[in-house]
């Protein structure tokens, strides 16, 4: 097996520059790398979260302390920690022995397990990492959940050091909701590389290295809450020296097995969930097995025995069984007590809202909503939130408003926050001093018993993101060939009659900015999940028009005419999804920011044609005959006509490298239809080049060209010319 480097360098402009570099031998130098970091096993951090409920700063007794954002934010809940992106506080404890360096400590390694109850954004967000001494040795080994790249209702997992923007590698296996993952990371602090498992059993399983930098000393782990991350918990927090250690969470390595940590009695709420931690050591591997009331638990078999949904009939005492090659021990026995449910205990206020826009630019988006949190305003937009906060049980309730991501010139009223009911209202005019941020605006509600909060996302496009314009759609297409919009896309092979539903869905995207757009990671949705994400070699021209269709699995591409660039929906194979009574269309950016939104109803949709926007592409939606007397013009404008002038010198070239068979070469950029391009290689930045393909002409949106010979020499350097 070979292990490939490789080093690219971007030229955006019309000529294009690449090197490539080979170096099978790396491998060795890795495996050397582990053989000489496998210092003395040590842990030096252990957290399991036996606590009672409440917020990890006070329950913990000074472990866990605040570094940024607002205070007693994070909560520990029936054993485990809950992370939102909802909210800004980030904690962090210290590691035994501390500061550690490459002198003291050449690795860390840190094992936690992962649950994911809401999807991350497309780029998502980081949730954990290792600190610095100070705030110049910063953060490392941050982990990073994103939807970007996985399979619609999934996520993947991140890795990076020195970048907060992006991961710089992300594990390519697809994570699902509501499911436990044991992770482990890694941080070499001589360099700071940073490496991520999912589930491994050993050092040598599958995993993903980050970026490197300068040598690091560290102090601490660190917990994060941000924008994009979802809704996760953490539990089984270890941080030590060495994999296995890590994995284990033990400290004792040799022997019969010995307790060091007790499970510990639980009282619950009749339906709530439970968890019961043992921690052990002795020499690996050890085993386990629960048993409640003196009976083995079936399956029952890890460090830790979850209980989901508890009744009074779980109540009694569970205690766990460790053993190995030389002899087992008992736990001593925990009391779990299961309290019926008090009616109105803990039953959060109810939080009622209703939002109304006025003021639009771009008609198209809901003007009233009773559901919708996440918003975007251009410059003048008006969003208003109308709230009304009670009580279930009549009780008072007590409101306060998180303002501290809100822009100067808005803020929540809310004439009484005390009272057994409680009005809130928030008026947010974008200014044009919002352009290019994000904002939340948060209520907080509480009854004593229990909390509820609401957070709404703003966010006031950027100036070229204002100009990317959703203008024309097609829910309900037709199978029916007689139909005068059967067939829009033209295809010279029409989708099969029981796919037109699906493939021959539409939503047109019109670029009204003098620039190009890179729309590399820009996510296309319904109302429900992503069902686009734009590839890296998708730009849209000034004044030109993007075309996502469901698919053509059954038909074959569509024809719209040369440089109009039409994509299928690349998540899954249901298609763009849009319901035929009422849905939403989402465009995001990369940054998973929502940039526009249309809301449609069933009184919108018509059998003879698609919708779109008139008399401009400022306007509302129309039926499409109704509008222009055509029935539907994707990629064009209502005239039929193209939406610029044809002077457009079209977007920079960007060039993408990877690997075949037998170390070739496949270099891929974005074209032109009405191009001709070559293909030049030295084995020198400096040359001489000699061209190795010519007059290649394409009638897609994107170029390749395969080259087998890369392995001859250890370095390639491309450029990609047109005449």
């Amino acid at each position: 097996m070979h292990l490939l480097s490789v080093a690219f360098e971007r030229r955006w402009s019309l000529w294009s520059l690449i090197a490539v570099a080979l170096s099978p031998g790396r491998i060795a130098l890795m495996v050397a790398m582990l053989l000489v970091t496998s210092g003395r096993a040590e842990v030096l951090f252990s957290e399991e979260f036996p606590y009672q409920n409440g917020f990890l700063e006070e329950v913990s007794g000074g472990k866990w302390t605040r570094h940024s954002g607002d205070a007693n934010e994070i909560e520990v809940a029936e054993g485990l920690v809950g992370l939102t992106q909802a909210k800004s506080e980030d904690v962090n404890a210290l590691l035994a022995g501390m500061p550690h360096t490459q002198e003291t400590t050449p690795s860390l390694y840190l094992k936690f397990v992962l649950r994911l109850s809401k999807l991350p954004s497309a780029t998502g967000g980081y949730f954990l990492h290792l600190k610095g001494t100070s705030a110049s040795s910063g953060f490392r080994t941050r982990i990073w959940a994103l939807a970007g790249g996985a399979e619609a209702g999934s996520y993947r997992l991140g890795i990076s050091s020195i970048s907060s923007s992006a991961p710089t590698a992300v594990h390519e296996r697809d994570l699902q909701l509501d499911t436990d993952y044991t992770i482990v990371a890694s941080l070499q602090l001589a360099d700071g590389t940073s490496s991520l498992w999912i589930d491994p059993a050993s050092e040598f399983d599958l995993s993903i290295n980050g970026d490197s930098g300068e040598s690091v000393s560290i102090i601490a782990l660190a917990l994060r809450q941000g924008s994009g991350m979802g809704i996760l918990t953490l539990d089984n927090l270890t941080v030590a020296t060495t994999f296995a250690e890590a994995l284990s969470g033990q400290t004792t390595n040799e022997g019969p097995p010995q307790i060091i940590a007790q499970p510990e009695n639980r009282a619950v709420t009749e339906g709530s969930s439970v968890t019961f931690h043992i921690k052990a050591g002795g020499a690996l591997p050890l085993s386990y097995q629960w048993q409640f009331n003196g009976a083995d638990l079936n399956g029952e078999t890890s460090a830790s025995l979850t209980l989901n949904s508890a009744t009074s009939a779980v109540a009694g005492e569970y205690q766990v069984v460790v053993s190995n090659a030389e002899g087992a021990v008992t736990s001593d026995p925990a009391t779990l007590i299961v309290n019926p449910p008090i009616p109105g205990e803990g039953k959060p206020p109810l939080l009622l809202f209703t939002n109304t826009l006025d003021q639009l630019v771009r008609p198209g988006d809901a003007l009233t909503s009773t559901n919708l949190t996440e918003y975007a305003l251009r410059p003048n937009e008006k969003l208003t939130i109308q709230a009304v906060i009670r009580d279930p049980s009549g009780r008072n309730v007590s409101v306060r408003a998180v303002d501290h991501a809100l822009p100067s010139h808005v803020s929540w009223d809310i004439p009484q926050a005390v009272g057994p009911e409680v009005s809130a209202t928030l008026s947010f005019v974008a200014e044009a001093s919002d352009v290019g941020d994000a904002f939340e605006a948060q209520l907080e509600a509480s009854n004593g018993d229990a909390t509820n909060r609401v957070t709404w996302k703003i966010y006031v496009p950027t100036a070229i993101e204002q100009q990317m314009v959703i203008s024309e759609f097609l829910a309900n297409p037709t199978a029916n060939a007689a139909s005068p919009h059967y067939n829009p896309l033209r295809r010279k092979t029409p989708s099969s009659s029981s796919r037109v539903g699906v493939e021959d869905e539409y939503v047109e995207i019109v670029n009204l900015s003098p620039e190009s757009v890179d729309l590399q990671d820009w996510t296309l949705s319904d109302s429900a999940v992503i069902r686009h994400v734009f590839g890296g070699l998708d730009f849209i021209q000034s004044s030109n028009a993007v075309v996502v269709y469901g698919g053509k699995q059954t038909g074959s591409e569509p024809r719209l005419g040369p440089g109009i660039f039409a994509a299928p929906a690349s998540r899954g194979t249901s298609g763009l999804g849009l319901n035929n009574t009422r849905d939403s269309i989402l465009l995001r950016n990369a940054r998973g920011r929502l940039v526009s939104r249309v809301a449609y109803v069933s009184s919108l949709l018509k059998t003879n044609a698609s919708v779109t926007r008139s008399p401009d592409l400022d306007g509302p939606f129309f039926n499409h005959l109704a509008a222009s007397g055509l029935h539907s013009s994707p990629g064009l404008g209502n005239d039929e006509l193209i939406f610029g002038d044809g002077t457009s010198s079209g977007p920079p070239l960007k060039l993408i490298a990877t690997f075949g068979a037998g170390f070739s070469i496949v270099l891929r950029w974005n074209v032109q239809t009405n191009r001709v391009y070559s293909v030049l290689r030295s084995a020198s930045p400096a040359g001489p080049y000699e061209a190795v393909a010519t007059g290649l002409q394409f009638d897609r949106i994107q170029g390749s060209f395969p080259d087998p010979d890369a392995a001859i020499t250890p370095h390639r350097f491309y450029k990609i010319r047109s005449p």
